[in-house]
Protein backbone atom coordinates (compact mmCIF):
# COMPACT_ATOMS: atom_id res chain seq x y z
CA UNK A 1 0.00 0.00 0.00
CA UNK A 2 3.00 2.60 0.55
CA UNK A 3 4.57 2.03 -2.42
CA UNK A 4 8.20 1.72 -0.99
CA UNK A 5 10.50 -0.73 -1.61
CA UNK A 6 12.02 -0.72 2.02
CA UNK A 7 11.45 0.10 5.95
CA UNK A 8 12.65 0.38 9.07
CA UNK A 9 12.25 -2.07 12.05
CA UNK A 10 13.82 -1.06 15.36
CA UNK A 11 13.16 -2.03 18.84
CA UNK A 12 13.48 -1.41 22.43
CA UNK A 13 12.77 -1.69 25.41
CA UNK A 14 12.79 1.04 28.13
CA UNK A 15 13.55 0.56 32.24
CA UNK A 16 12.61 -3.16 31.22
CA UNK A 17 9.04 -1.80 31.45
CA UNK A 18 8.14 -1.33 27.92
CA UNK A 19 8.70 -3.03 24.76
CA UNK A 20 8.34 -0.44 21.97
CA UNK A 21 8.40 -1.45 17.91
CA UNK A 22 8.78 1.62 15.28
CA UNK A 23 8.05 1.02 11.31
CA UNK A 24 9.36 3.48 9.27
CA UNK A 25 8.91 4.01 5.43
CA UNK A 26 9.63 6.77 3.33
CA UNK A 27 6.27 5.74 1.04
CA UNK A 28 3.25 7.85 -0.12
CA UNK A 29 1.56 8.25 3.02
CA UNK A 30 -2.07 8.71 4.48
CA UNK A 31 -3.91 10.32 7.02
CA UNK A 32 -4.21 8.29 10.08
CA UNK A 33 -7.39 10.01 10.65
CA UNK A 34 -9.42 9.69 7.41
CA UNK A 35 -12.32 7.58 7.02
CA UNK A 36 -12.24 3.98 5.74
CA UNK A 37 -12.35 3.92 1.56
CA UNK A 38 -15.91 4.04 0.60
CA UNK A 39 -15.55 -0.08 -0.42
CA UNK A 40 -14.67 -0.52 2.70
CA UNK A 41 -11.42 -2.46 1.86
CA UNK A 42 -8.37 -1.38 3.91
CA UNK A 43 -7.88 -0.22 7.18
CA UNK A 44 -8.95 -2.80 9.65
CA UNK A 45 -5.71 -4.18 10.21
CA UNK A 46 -3.87 -1.39 11.98
CA UNK A 47 -7.59 -0.94 14.15
CA UNK A 48 -7.22 -4.81 15.11
CA UNK A 49 -3.41 -4.32 16.23
CA UNK A 50 -4.49 -0.90 18.30
CA UNK A 51 -7.73 -3.25 20.16
CA UNK A 52 -5.64 -6.10 20.85
CA UNK A 53 -2.57 -3.62 22.61
CA UNK A 54 -5.14 -2.38 23.98
CA UNK A 55 -5.78 -5.44 25.74
CA UNK A 56 -2.37 -5.92 26.88
CA UNK A 57 -2.29 -2.17 28.25
CA UNK A 58 0.30 -1.08 25.19
CA UNK A 59 -1.05 1.59 22.62
CA UNK A 60 -0.26 2.17 19.33
CA UNK A 61 0.42 5.50 17.72
CA UNK A 62 0.59 6.05 13.88
CA UNK A 63 2.78 9.07 12.30
CA UNK A 64 1.53 9.63 8.59
CA UNK A 65 1.13 12.30 6.11
CA UNK A 66 0.19 12.12 2.95
CA UNK A 67 3.18 12.35 0.64
CA UNK A 68 5.56 12.00 3.95
CA UNK A 69 6.04 8.31 4.70
CA UNK A 70 4.54 6.82 7.75
CA UNK A 71 6.04 5.30 11.43
CA UNK A 72 4.14 2.91 13.25
CA UNK A 73 4.72 2.55 16.54
CA UNK A 74 3.81 -0.26 19.37
CA UNK A 75 4.32 -0.14 23.27
CA UNK A 76 3.89 -2.91 24.85
CA UNK A 77 4.36 -2.98 28.69
CA UNK A 78 6.06 -5.48 30.19
CA UNK A 79 5.97 -7.57 33.24
CA UNK A 80 7.99 -8.60 35.78
CA UNK A 81 10.15 -10.32 34.03
CA UNK A 82 9.05 -13.90 35.16
CA UNK A 83 6.09 -14.57 32.86
CA UNK A 84 7.10 -13.17 29.67
CA UNK A 85 4.98 -10.29 28.48
CA UNK A 86 1.79 -8.81 30.04
CA UNK A 87 -1.31 -11.06 29.30
CA UNK A 88 -4.53 -9.97 30.49
CA UNK A 89 -6.64 -12.92 32.22
CA UNK A 90 -9.80 -14.74 30.63
CA UNK A 91 -13.04 -14.25 32.39
CA UNK A 92 -13.60 -17.03 35.21
CA UNK A 93 -9.73 -17.91 35.24
CA UNK A 94 -7.62 -17.52 38.40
Amino acid sequence: HADVLEAALVTAVSDARTLTISVSDAGKGFDPNGKLPANGVGGFGLLSIRERLGYLGGELEIRSNPGDGTSVILRVPLDDGLTGLAVPKQEGTP
